[in-house]
């Protein structure tokens, strides 16, 4: 079963740099140190079965099968075609297995004082450094060999393309969500934590265990934990697939968190022998959501309005299309309260402002004409666009107001200041004439004045026209 989360989109405007500069690591590391894993393996099973520790060992190992009951006929023997196979199997076989190694290691298996012995013990110290060199063994984490090293470089190390390429999907998806309300900082330490919580409950539960464990899968369970505590009751939108079944549900996102606990549960039951590391989701998910529980109870309560903002958000959408519907289709008289009441609740995108000035145009006595027309004149935006808009507007609306234009001081200032920076000059004179008629006192108003003392010396002007 797959469950991911998917209600929000990345703000570049704020990306979550801490969950990008994860992925670049995580891409970076496997990109400069794994791609030849697969070579230094193959040396070293080259080496381990020319240089004769494959039939050195090979007895030694079968016998100990036998004593643990793991051949069901030990008389068999292997093809010659198998016979990669054969040496890849004891390899893994005997470098997987603590007991083993340690009789290995202590004269259980090659007798110290057979002839022999030496050029095993060369033989076997040339193989173990060919097999740690590959990076996913040497920097993996065996929970019977640890090391303060593994316990970090674990977290950023993959089995392949597929195996990378499923878990930055995830951390980007969860990192989205969590990094938004924590902080670069806070998340960057939390992340590591609970891959370190997600390896301890792997080492309490796995001791002795000589596999490498290794991917970012740890920690980002332990980011579904924070992220299922942090939103809590808010209802969110994910999707969810069972086999070939998929679908989107919105959920209180806590449900989120005893769904993928069972689910990781269910599948260490059901497939114990896989390489998918189901403790290690375990100990994130558990690590996660206590460290989010711990912060939620303790620091501050985790800032959500922003989800208010994005519901509105998506009403305001919702109510746009149909306003601007009614518009096209030239029910004006149906679109104008629609597009007034957008504007008086707030939003003061221009579209939503000239179309409601459009929709006015009807009734140019109207108050709605009047106020959509100052609306207008007020758009901040310096680009040419803009401008263009403004000064068609201005045009339409002097000739169409009833009883006559109504412009306060901000309007006519504003106006001034847009026409003067274009050299619109008819517009600037009539704009300046009313400032120096009314004493209008501008922002920067001695700036506007000589600005538009420049305009008119290239007119070859001295005072501006009635």
């Amino acid at each position: 079963m797959l469950i991911i989360p998917l209600h929000r989109k990345i703000d570049w405007k704020h990306p979550p740099i801490a969950t990008l500069f994860l992925i670049a690591i995580n891409v970076m590391l496997f990109l400069l140190t794994q791609l030849d894993d697969g070579t230094e393996f193959a040396e070293a099973l080259d080496y381990y079965r020319v240089s004769g520790l494959y039939e050195l060992e090979r007895g030694g190992y079968q016998g100990y099968l036998e004593e643990r009951e793991a051949l069901t006929d030990p008389s068999v023997e292997e093809d010659a075609g198998d016979e990669f196979y054969a040496v890849a199997d004891q390899l893994v076989g005997i470098q997987t297995d603590p007991e083993f190694l340690r009789r290995l290691h202590h004269g259980g298996v090659i007798d110290p004082q057979s002839d022999s012995y030496h050029d095993w013990l060369e033989k076997r110290t040339r193989f173990e450094s060919l097999y740690e060199a590959v990076t996913y063994i040497g920097y993996g984490l065996r929970t019977g060999h640890p090391t303060l090293l593994a316990l970090f470089s674990h977290m950023f190390l993959h089995a392949g393309f597929a195996h990378l390429i499923g878990n930055m999907i995830f951390l980007l998806a969860l990192g989205i969500l969590v990094e938004i309300l924590m902080g670069t900082t806070a998340f960057l330490l939390l992340y590591l934590l609970t891959g370190l919580g997600s390896a301890g409950l792997y080492m309490l539960l796995t001791p002795g265990s000589l596999v490498p464990g290794i991917g970012a899968s740890g920690a980002i369970s332990g980011l579904m934990g924070m992220y299922a505590v942090i939103y809590g009751l808010r209802k969110i939108r994910f999707f969810y697939s069972i086999g070939i079944y998929f679908d989107y549900v919105a959920l209180p996102a806590i449900v989120l968190l005893p769904l993928w606990i069972g689910n990781e549960l269910f599948q260490l039951l059901l497939y114990s022998e896989s390489n998918i590391n189901y403790l290690a989701h375990l100990g994130g998910l558990v690590s996660g959501a206590g460290a989010a529980a711990i912060l939620k109870a303790t620091v501050a309560p985790f800032d959500l309005r922003f989800l208010d903002h994005e519901a509105k958000d998506k009403a305001f959408e919702s109510r746009l299309v149909s306003a601007r519907a009614c518009y096209e289709n030239m029910d004006y008289r149906k679109a104008l309260p629609m597009f007034r009441r957008l504007y008086q609740e707030g939003y003061k995108a221009r579209e939503v402002i000239y179309l409601y000035y459009q929709c006015s145009r009807l009734s140019p006595d109207s108050e709605d004409f009047h106020r959509s027309a100052r609306a207008v004149f007020a758009i901040p935006e310096r680009d040419a666009a803009t401008a263009d808009l403004i000064r068609e507007v201005y045009q339409d609306y002097v000739g169409l107001a009833r009883p006559g234009p109504k412009l306060n001081a901000r309007i006519v200032c504003l106006l001034a200041d847009r026409f003067v920076e274009h050299k619109w000059i008819a517009e600037a004179d009539r704009m300046m004439n009313i400032i120096r008629k009314k004493r209008l006192v501008c922002p920067k108003n001695s700036e506007l004045v000589g600005r538009y003392a420049e305009l008119l010396a290239e007119q070859g002007r001295n005072h501006p026209s009635g």
